[in-house]
């Protein structure tokens, strides 16, 4: 009796097989763009800085280093939170999946309500809107805070995702890019804090 080899539908036996991921490609692609537009505002800083002989220019309102340095930790709570809720999922332990996934979203809350409180602080004490320092910093800040509003809907809405989710599911990539993204997104923060700031 000779054994007979069933091919299974679906699996690739001779042909070429697919090296990139598609959704994880135009993702780095993405965000490699977003970079490079953020690049390119924090860059204007360093030709303002290059011509001013005291930073901030004495003219401008009192910037608040110190309220902003604590937007700095509310951001790296959330990356963290993000990759623990990766963790999770690829454990299966959904409950701690989902907390995490709250708390993140928190955290990011918290980094806008500061950054609300600067905002708040510069408008009242009449900071220059019209002039090239103070275009630039509500243009960089405010894209980068539409950056971080966006990425708390999409967490909330991958959060009602997972209220549907029994143990062993381990789908979606998804979870991951957002550790990805938050963690990119730290890192431009960073540079801007970095640039403006100090």
């Amino acid at each position: 009796m000779s054994e007979t080899l069933f091919e299974q539908p679906g699996l690739v036996t001779g042909g070429p097989q697919a090296l990139i991921d598609n959704s994880r490609f135009l993702f780095f692609i993405g965000l490699a763009v977003d970079a490079m537009i953020f690049a390119g505002l924090v860059g204007a800083y360093f030709v303002l800085r290059g011509g001013a002989t005291t930073w901030p220019p004495a003219d401008l309102p009192h910037l608040h280093t110190a309220l902003v340095a604590r937007s700095i930790i509310c951001l790296a709570a959330a990356a963290i939170l993000l990759g623990i809720s990766v963790i999770m999922q690829n454990r299966n332990a959904l409950k701690s999946m989902r907390a995490s996934l709250l708390v993140a979203v928190i955290a990011l809350a918290g980094f806008l309500v500061l950054n609300a409180l600067e905002w708040e602080s510069l408008l009242s004490n009449g900071i220059p809107v019209r002039t090239v320092f103070g275009g630039i910093y509500f243009l960089v800040t405010g894209v980068f805070h539409l950056h971080i509003l966006a990425c708390m809907v999409y967490i909330l809405s991958k959060y009602r995702w997972t209220l549907h989710w029994r143990r062993y599911t381990r789908s979606a990539l998804s979870y991951l890019h957002l550790s990805y993204f938050v963690s990119a997104m730290l890192v431009i923060w960073l540079g801007i804090f970095g640039v403006i700031y100090l």
